[in-house]
């Protein structure tokens, strides 16, 4: 790889002893020794959505990686082997970003300012002579698998099928050495500990290939900033296509986790792709959600909703997220974004869902003014009386509100505001008073008859075509989705006398368009 080498001044790590005419005993071992050799040079790159890897090219401690394991909305660390006082340590470096991507590759650089430390560079290939199809390499990274506590750094061995693999118009090195999610950025090694590629798991179809990107012909002058590099919305299609394949092996094929992890991988390498398409970011959030990550979720979530603010979808998803975090806060602010965005909208439970949450949101806050607003927003949305709850809510409100503005909320039927119903808030500052408690008297065991109650959850069918997606949008209580069995699963509340409930599903198509679908759970009698 020709970085400018020169005016990085790279100093070479000792090559380790050829490996290639050495019988098979002598190759082993001269594995563990390129391992030590290397080991300085591989760093871990993470973040609350996972791991990845990268290598030191500059001794001034920049770093080269994947760009889809670097392109994300959330601060990357680094732990990586340094020279510091005289002593190789490890340290970890926090709240990194995004410092150059390549303009055709998916590369990218990070930059570590530590003027203190002096970083270990790896050796860098020059040209083709470094890598011939046939010759033994060697792939160095953090590989992350379900049901790992921790990624150590591993060292998998293999040969270079070919030299010249071409894939959607780019050139790779196919190998057969092993390598996983977390392998990605990482270091592809001839046996004299020369890095000749970068890992990156790649697919045809639902199958996966072992490719490298070359490095030999790569110039630091390929790399500027993220913003100036060239889109490329089909490769990016094409690659959401691949990952739905792969996820729907674990949605719809019993469960497999694995499958999940690389269809996130390749959710990641379509965004990097095509980084301002809003669908992309939410395509990833969704992802992270459907494997229980609702932090890194949130944040791809939120920046989705960023590039495109009037898209109701992308503004309820991200709600439910904050709902599902318990963040009242996040939660109320979101579902109030959604509220001027419901007139476009023509399903009736998505509208009713949002109404809902608002106004539960707010009379958890105690706040009544805003209660009461979302009362009458709530009423003008879907058209109707006010509901046996939102009554109840009204006659505690009319005891802290004046009268007429009370009135002049219930009458109000348009030209409602998140702008108008601050100003009045901020005008109106009343709590809604506590609910009143009492103390009862103790009971008298001795006539309490003890008697075992059981609600038994009933298990209800539920697909979707091949290749979509699916979560629950909006449920009654007590009821879970169970992807993996094709279940949706509803526990009725003790003594509740529902013969039939309705969940709402989010279904994501693999041309990422969705739609909801309403499932229907019916109760014996």
């Amino acid at each position: 790889m020709n970085l400018d080498i020169t005016t990085m001044s790279l100093k070479p790590i000792c090559a380790v002893a050829c490996l290639i005419a050495c019988p098979a005993s002598t190759v082993a071992a001269e594995a563990t020794r390129l391992f030590e050799t290397l080991r300085p040079s591989i760093v871990l790159i993470s973040s609350a959505e996972g791991i990845g890897s990268g290598i030191v090219i500059a001794a001034d401690g920049l770093i080269l990686t994947n760009l889809h394991v670097a392109n994300t909305p959330l601060a990357l660390s680094v732990t990586v082997t340094v020279e510091q006082t005289g002593k190789r340590v490890e340290r970890t470096f926090e709240g990194l970003h995004l410092h150059k991507v390549h303009q055709r590759s998916d590369l990218a650089l990070l930059k570590i300012d530590a003027p203190e430390c002096r970083f270990i560079p790896a050796r860098l290939a020059k040209g083709e002579a470094d890598c011939k199809t046939g010759e033994a390499c060697f792939a160095l990274g953090f590989p992350f698998l379900p049901g790992q506590t921790r990624s150590d750094l591993t060292l998998t061995q293999g040969i270079i099928n070919s030299t010249h693999r071409e894939i959607e118009g780019k050139s790779y090195l196919q190998i057969d050495a092993a390598i996983s999610p977390g392998n990605s950025g990482g270091a592809l090694v001839n046996a004299n500990g020369i890095v000749v590629g970068i890992p990156t798991l790649r697919y045809e179809g639902a199958n996966r290939v072992g490719l490298a990107i070359p490095v030999a012909s790569i110039r630091m002058q390929d790399f500027s900033a993220a913003k100036d590099r060239q889109t490329n919305p089909a490769a990016a299609d094409l690659l959401d296509k691949q990952a739905s394949a792969y996820l729907a092996k674990d949605v719809f094929g019993g469960g497999d986790a694995a499958a999940a992890l690389m269809a996130l991988q390749l959710f990641r390498e379509a965004l990097s792709e095509d980084p301002g398409n809003a669908n992309r970011w939410h395509l990833v959030s969704e992802t992270f959600r459907h494997l229980g990550m609702l932090r890194p979720a949130r944040a791809y979530a939120e920046h989705a909703a960023c590039l495109d603010p009037a898209n109701f979808v992308l503004r309820f998803a991200l709600a439910t997220i904050c709902d599902e975090l318990h963040d009242g806060d996040g939660a109320l602010d979101k579902y109030l974004a959604c509220l001027p965005l419901l007139g476009a909208v023509t399903n009736e439970l998505q509208k009713t869902g949002v109404c809902r949450k608002a106004i539960t949101l707010a009379s958890g806050r105690r706040e009544a003014l805003r209660t009461l607003y979302l009362i009458s927003w709530s009423k003008a949305i879907l058209g109707g009386t006010l509901s046996f709850d939102d009554q109840l809510q009204v006659k505690r409100l009319s005891g802290v509100l004046p009268a007429d503005l009370v009135e002049a909320m219930l009458a109000k039927n348009d030209g409602h505001s998140i702008v108008e119903m601050q100003l009045l808030a901020a005008a109106h500052p009343q709590l809604i008073p506590e609910a009143p408690t009492r103390e009862l008297p103790p009971a008298d065991a001795s006539k309490v008859k003890e008697e075992a109650v059981a609600s038994t959850a009933i298990r209800s069918k539920v697909s979707f075509p091949q290749g979509d997606t699916a979560r629950l949008a909006d449920a009654p209580d007590g009821v879970v989705y169970k992807p993996a069995e094709g279940v949706v699963e509803w526990t009725p509340v003790l003594f509740s006398a529902d013969t039939e409930i309705r969940v709402l599903f989010l279904v994501t198509h693999p041309d990422g368009k969705e739609d909801t679908v309403i499932h229907t759970i019916k109760r014996e009698p």
